[in-house]
């Protein structure tokens, strides 16, 4: 029966610790706890028993399963006939957006008392147009804001329009106004260096919001009838709940204080036999 070699110091360094342990148990060696790999392998080349390496293990192939999300899952084609007529192959669905629609216009939103948001579009076959109609090749297009306040806006009676130099035919800005509470629109075109302007489209009219609380502060009294809400008519020896808010109301001039401050009306409580209202 021929010997097995003795493995060497770097074959046993390559083994785990687990395995090394078990050379041991197998060779009849008393390994204490707490011993690393290094002065396991000297104890055992130390020792002179033979000792056989476990066999390598196979590798096996690593199988990766790889999911693109947001991608349908493939369906598996039903098989075709013999002498049937051939399957039409579906095209790619495609997710992106295209970077345009084709039609000329612009959006504006209100975002905050002083700012909005405009984007646009004016197709390459429509600008064509508007230089051909004003023969010009050479313009800037801008964007154009119309303050319309208070007005039934037709392109040419607005109070006051300023500019911005947009230099793209289609993409978004962001827009800063004056004041506040203001009513804006506005048109995308073409500026040619004579000074003319060629619309493309107009905008929807917005109103900014204020940057103040709203100066509506009038208020509504009411009286409740409370026995009727309840629907429990007056019982005869039982007092009635009067309402918490009384309906009469005296004029403010005749608080003077009242109306020199706030200059409207205030309810007014009768006073009681200690003078107090």
């Amino acid at each position: 029966m021929a010997e097995h070699p003795q493995p060497t110091r770097e074959q046993l360094l390559g083994l785990t610790v687990d395995q090394l342990r078990r050379l041991a148990r197998q060779a009849r060696i008393a390994l204490r706890s707490g011993l690393r790999k290094a002065q396991i392998v000297d104890l055992l080349l130390r020792s002179g028993k033979p000792l056989t390496l476990p066999p390598p293990r196979a590798k096996r192939p690593v199988r990766r399963r790889v999911r693109v999300l947001g991608l349908p899952k493939r369906r598996k084609e039903a098989a075709v006939p013999s002498g049937g007529p051939a399957r039409e192959t579906l095209p790619a669905p495609s997710w992106d957006l295209p970077p345009g629609y084709g039609e000329p216009r612009v959006t504006l939103l209100p975002r905050d008392p002083f700012w909005a948001f405009a984007y646009w579009e004016i197709p390459p076959d429509h600008l064509q147009r508007l230089c051909e109609a004003h023969g010009e090749d050479t313009y800037t297009v801008v964007l154009r804001l119309y303050d319309i306040w208070g007005i039934n806006f037709d392109g040419t009676n607005a109070h006051r329009s300023f500019d911005l130099e947009v230099f793209q035919p289609l993409g978004s800005w962001y827009i800063s106004f004056w004041s506040p509470q203001g009513a804006y629109c506005a048109e995308i075109g073409l500026r040619f260096p004579d000074g003319r302007f060629a619309a493309a489209a107009r905008s929807n009219p917005i109103q900014l919001p204020p940057d103040a609380p709203s100066i509506r502060t009038t208020e509504t009294w009411m009286e409740v009838p409370w026995e009727e809400e309840a629907g429990r008519p007056p019982q005869p020896g039982v007092p009635q709940r009067v309402p918490a808010v009384p309906s009469r109301r005296v004029p403010a001039a005749a608080r003077p204080f009242a109306a020199e401050t706030f200059g409207r009306e205030f309810p007014y409580r009768k006073p009681d036999a200690s003078g107090k209202s």
